[in-house]
């Protein structure tokens, strides 16, 4: 299998990629940065690089050291080429942007011949899914499970089975075409619960609700592609690690975070997979002392292995690890004593005294927060004109708009200086519609806020400066 990297291209060039490459066995994978592109994509050897003149210098400069590379064909409106070895793209022929799609179709028959005649020397990735072995106070551990447990009941537990059921069964019949109608039943399906004594249809709430679900059904064709990738991908680690971190890494699917590509792995294999968000993942720390990386593949699997092992240990029910992680997120600091530090399940409660004879301490422990590399980053291309005015486009796009939108009043920002504080609300609001005119842009930094929440990270608006002679070039975070 191959992966076309498409760099720089703006929204008619992509979806002419799209289509031509649809018939071929290419994995598609947008990026606004080619290195971590490159990196992405070691799981495979070929490698189909389209991208904007702009990033031509780079692109020849980082082609040049993939050594490891069995083959990677690279088109830009300058030049195509292909590097092997440690040899740097040569100068073969042109291919102009925009290009046809019989050169397209030309390109990747570059590919295949090859892919065909000699198989792949695929660069293995060692995905570091050795689990630390749970060495536990039992105490500790049940008093904190035995917590998360309070509230199962035979209602809750036949009200996730049979919604998992059901949820299962129309994966398996719809999967890839699912309609509107389809994937917002699905969604009540994945919410399905039972609470003080009647039904429920918030259990992972607030995702697959709202804006959330709204997002997701915006573009079905995306929707589909994604989910049908996800349930049928091998579970062959290497194969569902790039597909999850390649999702995570696009920008198609709006409103999914974690959420829905993981409950859809545990739709389809409960025993293997579980879902992961964010109060599932402080109370994932609060049990193991395991910080896990957000929007990596590889890092789930290992959430995913580590909670299985629990479970397991501990015999949780069937449907139940959710429940548990989510109420031993909240529960008292001093139940169960200290958290868990390197991995490893360590406890003062009930353990005995230390030599000098004191009592094991009950300090609560702070609920962790994301670390700044955790943020999820929104970038922008801002650029200012006079009078007043700012054009905003997606970071890496081609094109700016035509028409800017008017800056706020300097009346306003004077007031502001002079330490009207009142005014300061007026003055965000003011500068937000400057930025999100566009309906377009707007959903972008909905999704972003969107996936911050739910996978507990911060939100970062970056914007690249563009047409000031005092800011050209730096970048506002």
């Amino acid at each position: 299998m191959a992966t076309a990297i498409l760099i720089g291209l703006n929204h008619e060039l992509r979806e002419q990629v799209r289509r031509v490459l649809a018939p071929h066995d290419v994995e598609i994978l947008l990026t606004k940065d080619l290195a971590q592109a490159l990196h992405q994509a070691n799981l495979r050897s070929q490698v189909l690089l389209i991208c904007h003149e702009t990033q031509i210098p780079e692109a020849r400069k980082l082609l040049a050291l993939e050594i490891e590379r069995t083959s990677i064909l690279f088109i830009g409106s300058s030049g195509m080429g292909r590097a092997n070895a440690a040899v740097a793209v040569p100068h073969s022929g042109y291919l102009a942007v925009p290009f046809s799609d019989d050169e397209l179709v030309a390109a990747i028959d570059v590919l295949e011949p090859e892919l065909r005649a000699r198989p792949a020397q695929r660069i293995q990735e060692t995905l570091e899914l050795e689990i630390t072995p749970l060495i536990v106070d039992d105490a500790r551990a049940r008093a904190l499970i035995d917590w998360g447990l309070r509230h199962w009941t035979e209602e809750v537990a036949w009200a996730r089975a049979h919604a998992h059921a059901e949820a299962h069964a129309l994966c398996l019949s719809r999967i890839g075409h699912f309609s509107e109608s389809d994937a917002r039943r699905l969604f009540e399906l994945f919410n399905s619960d039972h609470a003080n004594g009647r039904p429920r249809v918030n259990r992972f709430s607030p995702a697959f609700v709202g804006s959330t679900a709204n997002m997701m059904v915006e573009n079905l064709e995306a929707f589909n592609r994604w989910s049908e990738r996800l349930w049928k991908v091998a579970d062959d680690q290497q194969a569902l690690a790039a597909a999850l971190t390649a999702l995570w890494r696009s920008t198609e699917l709006p409103g999914a975070g974690h959420s829905y590509p993981t409950v859809l792995l545990h739709v389809r294999d409960m025993q293997r997979y579980s879902p992961m968000m964010t109060g599932l993942l402080h109370g994932y720390r609060r049990l193991t002392g395991q910080r896990i990386r957000l929007s990596d593949g590889p890092a789930y699997l290992k959430y995913a292995v580590t909670v299985a092992s629990i479970r397991d240990r501990f015999d949780i029910p069937d449907h139940a690890i959710d429940q548990v992680l989510s109420e031993v997120a909240r529960a008292p600091e001093q139940l169960g004593g200290e958290m868990p530090r390197s991995g490893r399940f360590s406890s003062r409660a009930g353990a005995a005294p230390s030599e000098g004879g004191e009592p094991p301490s009950e300090t609560p422990v702070a609920t962790p927060e994301p670390s700044p590399e955790e943020a999820v980053e929104l970038h922008l291309d801002l650029s200012l004109h006079l009078p007043r005015r700012c054009l905003v486009r997606l970071h890496g796009e081609l094109e700016w708009p035509e028409q800017g939108k008017r800056l706020p009043d300097p009346v306003l920002l004077r007031a502001i200086r002079e330490g009207e504080v009142s005014d300061d609300r007026a003055l965000g609001r003011q500068y937000f519609e400057a930025l999100f005119a566009d309906d377009a842009l707007r959903r972008r930094y909905d999704a972003a806020r969107a996936q911050a929440q739910d996978s507990g990270a911060c939100f970062r608006l970056v914007l690249h400066m563009h047409g000031d002679s005092n800011g050209e070039g730096c970048t506002i975070a």
